[in-house]
């Protein structure tokens, strides 16, 4: 009798160790699932843009003229399902600010395809952009017109150009969590002016290392331009990538009347942003519709109106505002 008891106690404890021992290998397999530590910013991309149907891109062409910046974009992918992003970056007045922000593929792949252009009338050569308009009233044209609207380009007096005005308000949305966080922290930060809005959102975005997106595949071309998605997700982004996201974000803080893109040529062709109601003086400054906007540098850190720019020429002002 005692023998069975102690068979029976036995056979209890193996089941426990064994129960243990199985919820011990489940814990450990789910938190390495949600392991935190950051990984390649372009598997986080690859991740994040595998739904995309329009377009096609290599991410793993090195960008021209990589810049290095103490405030990097890291991040993890977390059970397959989504990314979580991390950027420190200086608000205002030396407060130092933290953003976190989950990504999820099927909303970043959908913004990804929203730019991009395959079509035999257009091509990318060293500098600019060849291409050769079809005769309108034509099916060539009509097609043509239909593969510029699906990437987000526009004919405007008988020149093609990205439709930029377009491609912020469709990140504004992607941009509010950005927004939101800025405006909380300015609030918390007891600084929560015009001015400093626009100091923190181009703080935000000058932190982001420079450096010239290369995306083009097959017969897609993106002509150096990197969507706010990608700019974030992979740090790094040029002028014109840079102008569109800081515009995005700064949409969301601002009155669109008060925000235009500025195409210039400085030393070579290059994008700003300009933004009226700053009230400051010095710096270089543009005109549109009897409207004084002062020129913001979004490419490299640089305070609001110690930029001045010699050679400068501008090209074209793209209003935000209807």
């Amino acid at each position: 009798m005692y023998l069975l008891l102690i068979v029976f106690y036995l056979l209890i404890i193996l089941a426990y160790l064994a129960f243990d021992n199985f919820s011990l290998n489940s814990i450990n397999s789910v938190e390495k699932n949600i392991s935190k530590e950051p990984i390649n910013n372009h598997t986080i991309i690859e991740f994040l843009t595998q739904y995309i149907q329009r377009v096609e891109k290599d991410y793993n062409i090195p960008p021209k003229g990589l810049s290095t910046s103490r405030y990097n974009v890291t991040g993890s992918i977390i059970n397959d399902t989504h990314a979580a992003m991390s950027y420190q970056f200086p608000l205002v007045k030396g407060k130092v600010s933290n953003i976190k922000i989950d990504l999820k593929p099927q909303s970043v792949s959908a913004l990804v395809d929203s730019f991009g252009l395959s079509s035999p009338y257009v091509s990318e050569i060293e500098g600019g952009i060849n291409y050769a308009i079809p005769k309108a009233d034509t099916d060539e044209f009509n097609q043509f017109q239909r593969e510029l609207s699906a990437g987000n380009w526009i004919i405007e007096d008988g020149e093609l150009n990205v439709d930029y005005k377009n491609l912020v308000r469709i990140h504004q949305s992607f941009c509010s969590e950005i927004s939101n966080h800025i405006v909380i922290e300015l609030k918390d930060f007891k600084s929560d002016t015009y001015f400093n809005r626009v100091q923190a959102v181009l703080n935000f975005v000058q932190h982001i290392p420079y450096g010239q997106p290369l995306f083009n595949k097959n017969n897609f071309n993106f002509f150096g331009l990197a969507l706010p998605p990608e700019s974030f997700i992979l740090n790094y982004s040029d002028c014109d990538s840079k102008s569109i996201f800081f515009a995005s974000i700064l949409s969301n803080l601002i009155s669109h009347d008060n925000i235009v893109l500025v195409r210039c040529i400085t030393a070579e062709p290059h994008m700003m942003v300009a933004v009226k109601g700053l009230n400051i003086f010095t710096g270089q400054h543009v005109e549109c519709d009897g409207n004084d906007f002062l020129l913001l540098e979004t490419t490299t850190p640089c305070v609001i109106g110690e930029k001045h720019w010699e050679n400068f020429r501008l090209k074209k002002i793209i209003k935000l505002a209807n």
